[in-house]
């Protein structure tokens, strides 16, 4: 009889045992069936009673009192506990082996959340149970991860019995939580990868957690899974674990759980990491299927020992067949089945095999069979098709393969196709087995580079194995032109992946030669070909050699593939980029529209296509200023490749990116910096140092700073990413350089280093006008970057015919309502200001703020800005009256955009404290000198700004009669 027991337990157990023990045979049976439907436990309860034998008066009665005075003593604890220590009891959660868990607060008013506390049962604390809970509690103070619950405290009651202070997880169990909200494959394999990080993490301290299991596993309402409950866990470290007498394995079958245990577990084994792995591949079988492995009562405790220890655990895909909890997928029994199978039966199969060194090594390597099989790539436990030294390769060098995924995919997919060609043809192709045969011993010896004869013992770069490969693949192969073609496409394109485009390019051409010279049919290849190329060529801007090759690409792949193809999609979207790039806005809206016509057509079976043609259009919506149109674009992109692809693949990474730069854009800095640092590491992660798309994050966290006041902290990043710009793209003309630069000219500015901006604000303007022509609207971003650095050297006049040539540019590319054309505005008002010419100044400013709040709306940082403008020449005018209240506004909202109280906030504060002055000197004045000390300390005695702040303090002295003061 279980010790969990409550009062009303009790009653259903003994009302279904006195009715079932006047039953007998079939008629039991189906009785039983009938009122413990969906609740196995009482069934297994009330079969444990009928075991002892018939029931009489007696029997009952010593039932009912040995019970009794269980529930008695439960139940006069529960009363009596209102405290332990500093905290104050608020009721039971639950009960185990080792005694009860409450919830609590905290007492003594230290802090208001709410914990759970883990208390050892008085009635039932051994000496022994009592080590073993202080151990819980010394385990869990090496774990800080936030997929396991966090130990706040502990200490022992004044009887001298041990607790536990633990976060409160309010949420159900993971197999619960998964089936409620109707969760399907892939985003259960997203969650079960969350949990392999959390008990990874606890291998690497050193612990075994030893009772894995999805009530131990509780999902929060925003999803997050949190690991509970290391009551019989173990240190790997023996002399540690003796050290805290986790040597106690006598009784620990009493409390492990026998559905979930492993088989080392059951007949006494030694418990390793493997242990965990076992139940890792026991809770992902529960999450996929809704079953058990084993074809047996998991309450059965004579048949399902025997077959955990002996028998091979039936397939999921099989135990999906006809399985009620299929809904809970959102998915038929047979669409669940076919999905389950293969793959997925290989990797949960493994994690489940006897010997626990069949199994997977770690947390870790299952995980990445995980993403393997997310991200559309062979799974290791199926087994490697390239022979031995390919797996030779891998495994030794899985961190330099990790940053550089797709060479190895696109060269193996490539091989792998040759190979599969051999088994399922070779009656019929004798060409293809000849071809696989050529393919494989090339990549054979191309691998080769890694083992020690070859390498002797020098780490080998996915680089130096595509070097080796370009260098070879020329000069082998002769025989079979179409392999040395298709693996002169693999290797060109794993350069561009790279970020190695002068690499790829060379080899990519000299692949479209060959396929001319050796006339090789128009075929998949050659549109794929044609792709990648000209992308290359579009990523250096050179958009002569760009446009046939891509405009031919998409001929071929609409012949080969039809309309309606991911392929054609893909093609569509690198043309639109190209357009736009060109400023031919007309044109590139019309490609996109085209491609998301196809995109959507082919959803079903291709969702990334409509994925990327998001990014696209998210990229589209934030050129036009179309913020939150661009928000809802790129956050729908992130989910389709986050489920489809992983959180780690270039296109979620990509889509990441660009939610990021919206944010950014619509003036949501805090945010933006956030999903930006986040997004530098994961690029650096699984990116070669040097990649490009590592400079783009790392220039865009750059401006998150610098917008929010940070130029300091900006200054070390955007430096870095344009010294990886310039490595990567070798043309001394490329955009990406050109942005670089302009950016970084940008933080110099703010920063104060006016000369060294200005020179590079020019060399970026140089560059952009070399590269689009006198009115492109990146022409006047530098133009408008320029104009700022000649008002702060108090050339107002040059300044402002910067202004209105960015102005003539933006509205003939972008339209009179773009953000940035009213953002031009303000720049022009703010210079005729400074110029006397106050009644033009003010029609601007006036047209801006107008403008920008329809546009960007009243919380937009511009708004605030244009604001601040309107405020300051309308003090200056002496109309205090109308600037008041306009500052009044403005300043909370600068204070809450910008962080680091840049000179956008001490310019608001100096001109609002001039106006409060005349009406509450105090304020006033005080307002005032906190804006020029902050001035004096950003931007120097001599700056502009700072001397107008110090004048308008020095009139309100003088007005004040302390002329003294004011020099």
């Amino acid at each position: 009889m279980t010790t969990d027991m409550t009062p009303e337990r009790f009653a259903r157990i003994r009302a279904v045992y006195l009715a079932a023990a006047r039953l007998t045979g079939a008629e039991q049976d189906a009785y039983l069936s009938g009122a413990c439907a969906g609740d196995p436990a009482l069934e297994a309860e009330v079969r444990e009673l009928l075991a002892l034998g018939e029931p009489d008066d007696a029997s009952v009665e010593a039932l009912v009192a040995g019970v009794a005075r269980e529930l008695k003593d439960d139940i006069e604890e529960d009363v009596a506990l209102e405290a332990v220590g500093p905290y104050r009891i608020l009721k039971v959660l639950g009960r185990g082996g080792m005694g009860r868990v409450w919830l609590a607060e905290r007492a003594d008013g230290h802090f208001e959340q709410k914990v759970a506390v883990k208390l050892v049962d008085r009635n039932r604390a051994t000496s022994e149970l009592v080590s073993r809970f202080r151990s819980e509690r010394q385990i869990l103070a090496r774990l800080d991860h936030p997929n396991i619950a966090r130990l706040f405290d502990g200490g022992e009651t004044d009887d001298g019995v041990p607790y536990l202070v633990m976060e409160y997880v309010d949420g159900v169990p993971v197999d619960q939580y998964c089936d409620e909200e109707r969760l399907s494959i892939r985003a259960r394999l997203r969650l079960f990868l969350e949990i392999c990080e959390a008990v990874e993490y606890a291998h690497r301290n050193l612990v075994v957690h030893r009772d894995i299991k999805a009530s131990n596993i509780l999902v929060t309402a925003d999803g997050k899974p949190k690991l509970l409950d290391f009551g019989i866990a173990k240190l790997i470290d023996d002399e540690r674990a003796r050290s805290l007498n986790l040597h106690l394995t006598a009784d620990v079958a009493n409390v492990l759980t026998p559905a979930t245990a492993s088989p080392e577990q059951l007949d006494g084994r030694p418990v390793t990491t493997a242990t965990d792995v076992y139940a890792l591949g026991h809770l992902l079988y529960r999450l996929l299927t809704g079953a058990m492995p084993y074809d047996v009562d998991e309450t059965d405790r004579f048949s399902l020992p025997r077959a955990i220890l002996d028998e091979d655990p039936v397939r999921p895909s099989a135990a999906a067949i006809g399985h009620p909890e299929a809904e809970a997928r959102d998915t038929s029994t047979e669409q669940l089945s076919r999905g389950l199978a293969g793959d997925l039966d290989a990797i949960v199969l493994k994690a489940l095999r006897k010997a626990p060194t069949d199994r997977y090594a770690a947390p870790r390597e299952l995980a990445e069979d995980v993403e393997r099989y997310l991200g559309n790539r062979p799974v290791q436990a199926r087994g490697e098709a390239f022979g031995y030294i390919t797996r030779r390769f891998i495994s030794r060098h899985r961190g330099t393969l990790a940053a550089a995924t797709s060479v190895v995919v696109l060269i193996a997919t490539l091989v792998a196709f040759y190979t599969f060609q051999l088994a399922e043809e070779r009656d019929r192709a004798r060409t293809e087995a000849r071809r696989a045969e050529e393919a494989l011993t090339f990549m054979t010896n191309l691998f080769e580079v890694s083992t020690p004869g070859e390498s002797l013992g020098a780490e080998i770069t996915a680089r130096e194995m595509l070097d080796r490969g370009a260098e070879r693949v020329g000069t082998e192969l002769a025989s079979e032109p179409t392999v040395q073609v298709s693996l002169m496409h693999a290797i060109g394109t794993a350069y561009t992946f790279l970020g190695l485009y002068d690499e790829g390019i060379e080899i990519l051409e000299t692949a479209l030669a060959k396929r001319e010279e050796f006339g090789i049919p128009e075929d998949a290849d050659l549109g794929a070909t044609l792709h990648s190329l000209g992308t290359a060529h579009l990523i250096e801007a050179r958009y002569d050699e760009a446009t046939p090759l891509l405009e031919r690409s998409l001929e071929v792949r609409r012949r080969v593939h039809g309309e309606l193809h991911s392929n054609v999609v893909a093609t569509q979207i690198v043309l639109y980029s190209m357009d736009f790039e060109k400023a031919d806005f007309e044109k590139a809206k019309a490609r996109l529209d085209e491609a998301e016509a196809v995109a959507r057509a082919i959803e079903a079976e291709s969702p990334q296509a409509l994925a990327d043609v998001l990014i696209a259009r998210g990229d589209l919506h934030t050129d036009l200023g179309e913020y939150d149109s661009a928000i809802e674009a790129y956050r729908s992109a992130v989910e389709i490749h986050d489920v489809v692809s992983g959180r780690d693949h270039p296109r979620t990474l990509q889509a990441t990116f660009g939610l990021a730069k919206a944010l950014r854009s619509a003036g949501r800095w805090g945010e933006a910096e956030v999903i930006l640092r986040e997004l530098v590491d994961a690029r650096r992660r699984v990116l070669p140092e040097g990649h490009p798309d590592v400079a783009h994050a790392l220039g865009s966290l750059s401006n998150a700073l610098k917008y929010q006041g940070r130029p300091q902290e900006a200054l070390p990043l955007q430096q870095e990413a344009l010294a990886i710009l310039r490595a990567a793209h070798r043309e001394e003309d490329q955009p990406d350089v050109s942005t670089a630069l302009n950016n970084l000219g940008n933080i110099l500015h703010d920063l104060r280093d006016l000369d060294g901006a200005l020179e590079l604000l020019e060399e970026s303007m140089e560059m952009t006008r070399r590269l689009y022509g006198d009115n492109h609207p990146e022409l006047a971003t530098a133009y408008n970057n320029i104009a700022g650095i000649h008002a702060d050297k108090n050339d107002f006049a040059s300044a402002l015919a910067m202004y209105e040539r960015t102005l003539e540019i933006d509205i003939v590319s972008l339209g009179e309502d773009h953000p940035y054309v009213h953002q031009d505005r303000l720049g022009i008002g703010v210079m005729q200001g400074l110029l006397g010419r106050t009644k033009e100044a003010e029609a601007n400013l006036r047209q801006s703020l107008e403008g920008t709040r329809r546009v960007s709306g009243d919380e937009h940082p511009q708004t605030f800005n244009a604001m601040r403008e309107l405020g300051i020449l309308l003090q200056r005018e002496g109309r205090c009256d109308e600037a008041m209240p306009i500052l009044a506004e403005a300043l909370p909202g600068l204070e809450a955009s910008f962080s680091g109280d840049p000179w956008e906030v001490a310019m608001a504060r100096a001109h609002l404290g001039a106006c409060e002055a005349a009406s509450d000197p105090v304020t006033g004045e005080a307002r005032m000198r906190e804006a020029y000390e902050r001035l004096l300390a950003l931007r120097g005695a001599d700056d502009r700004m700072t001397r107008s702040a110090r004048e308008l303090l020095a009139e309100h002295l003088r007005s004040t009669g302390r002329s003294a003061d004011a020099m």
